[in-house]
């Protein structure tokens, strides 16, 4: 990421820079190319200055790794990470014990109790329940055979998902049977109901990490119970949070963050958001959301309406698929570029010949290739690694999750290929959309599909290309949503 020096600010950004209270929570609102992240790491910097710790958060690893050369750059106690990457560290500082097991009564998971086989009886008689096929037959990992029992995972005892009627197979196969492994089972509310009856069975095992709902779903209603009974002498002050993106976190995340502010001497929050770029419905906020959750008065929130970021030509097509909501549309930018332009192939392989033609002639460019789902993704890096002889290739997945570290950005001769949900913050000179037909859509979304398309296309500062084949699927729903030929916001090209 690159920061603009002082004579690139722009006067609502400075003021902000000069005039935002640092004590406290801010919002500040803006459309995507705003300068958002810029006003992230300028307000940073001022924190640090006055011998302040601030760490700038975001969602995705990715964005992370986009903004890190700034954060080593700074003078100062400044760091950044993701939340999922920061929230257990300081958690984990309290060392605030609870059972490992998160037993809430609106959770519909089952509560495994840890009884002996000569218990089970008094259980039963209890409500408990017994799960048949509750993993306890397991192989294994080094002398592993395939079986359709399998289960993969990278533990050296691999538990098989097999059912009561499989045991004598699983047994003839060479498994073992684990008699200690739990299979009775309650209810959360069963336990609400009756603690005294089930107590003694429960998990004994604690744990200081943050509680969950689910992997990664953080439960912030039984933190904040848990952290306000705590002792207020052991809580760690986080400085100054700054949230980038912060649209992609829950309500519930930012009454957390205002009532643990409250027991801490600087506890000092700046968010940043649009609405307009949520990527996955359900699980985010609306300005509103956020407003409401930290109370924020109006002297508190400020907003950016410039675009720096795209050509006026690619504003004004990014504008097309804008929705509606709070943050508005940015100005429209002064600087000119060429129209963007919609590419119909035959093929897949005729959408590689075409970036691979059109690079071909260019001077070195920084490249996003982003697509909707994982098996595009794999075949775009796979082709293009092959067919691009001049430009490194790199990418992300979320199943292997340490790769974001070895991304390399604000480098001209770098193709990178990304997933639509990773993409969220970044910018490219060039942004190739391919297999637009693949896109997820139908006509009761028709707001997420406009909402991911406004992201996507305003990564790209100078060129994008959106790109389709004739045979896709939803094909021509999907164009039905696609400005015209005659709209003039973008050009029609056909591949013979």
């Amino acid at each position: 990421m690159q920061m603009p020096n002082a004579r690139q600010i722009s006067e609502e950004q400075q003021d902000i820079f000069e005039d935002a209270p640092i004590d406290g929570s801010i919002l500040v609102t803006g459309p995507p190319g705003t300068g958002k992240t810029v006003i992230a790491f300028l307000r940073a910097q001022v924190i640090a200055k006055r011998n302040s710790n601030a760490v700038v958060l975001m969602f995705n690893r990715v964005l992370r790794k986009y903004t890190e050369n700034v954060a080593s750059t700074m003078e100062g106690n400044i760091h950044s990470s993701t939340l999922h990457s920061w929230l257990p560290k300081w958690w984990k500082e309290h060392k605030i014990e609870r059972v490992s097991d998160t037993y809430n009564p609106n959770d519909e998971a089952p509560i495994y109790l840890d009884i002996s086989y000569a218990e089970r009886e008094s259980v039963k008689v209890l409500g408990a329940r017994f799960d048949g096929n509750y993993k306890k037959w397991y192989v294994n990992s080094s002398n592993f055979k395939s079986q359709c029992w399998r289960e993969f995972d990278d533990k050296k005892i691999i538990f098989l998902e097999n059912t009561f009627h499989d045991r004598k197979q699983v047994k003839m196969a060479g498994a073992r049977y684990e008699p200690s492994k739990k299979s009775w089972w309650i209810t959360a509310m069963q336990l609400k109901q009756s603690p005294n009856d089930f107590n003694k069975w429960l998990p004994s095992e604690t744990t200081i990490d943050p509680p969950e709902i689910s992997k990664w779903v953080f439960h912030w209603e039984q933190m904040l119970d848990m952290y306000l009974e705590s002792d207020k002498g052991n809580h760690i002050d986080w400085g100054h949070l700054i949230i980038d993106e912060a649209q992609d976190f829950s309500p519930n995340m930012f009454k957390f963050l205002r009532l643990a502010a409250k027991q801490l001497n600087e506890g000092g929050l700046t968010i940043l958001a649009d609405e307009n770029q949520r990527l996955e419905e359900g699980s985010n906020s609306s300005i509103d959301d956020i407003r409401s959750a930290l109370k924020i008065k109006n002297e508190r929130e400020f907003s950016l309406t410039k675009n720096f970021r795209n050509t006026k030509q690619i504003a004004k097509l990014s504008s097309y698929f804008y929705v509606g909501l709070d943050t508005g549309m940015p100005e429209l930018p002064e600087r000119e570029g060429s129209v963007p332009k919609l590419i119909t192939t035959k093929t897949d392989t005729e959408q590689v010949s075409y970036i691979k033609a059109f690079l071909k002639y260019r001077g070195a460019q920084e490249v996003g290739i982003i697509v909707d789902s994982e098996e595009d993704r794999t075949y775009f890096v796979k082709m293009l690694t092959e067919e691009i002889s001049n430009y490194k290739v790199q990418s992300y997945t979320s199943k292997n999750a340490k790769e974001s570290e070895s991304l390399s950005f604000d480098k001209k001769g770098i193709i990178t290929v990304l997933n639509r949900r990773s993409c969220k913050g970044l910018e490219f000179d060039i942004v190739f959309v391919p297999q637009l037909q693949n896109f997820s859509f139908n006509d009761t979304d028709l707001t997420s599909f406009k909402m991911n398309l406004y992201v996507i296309c305003s990564r790209a500062r100078s060129e994008l290309f959106l790109m389709r084949t004739e045979c896709g699927r939803c094909e021509g729903s999907i164009l039905e949503h696609i400005p015209s030929i005659d709209s003039g916001l973008i050009e029609y090209k056909a591949m013979d």
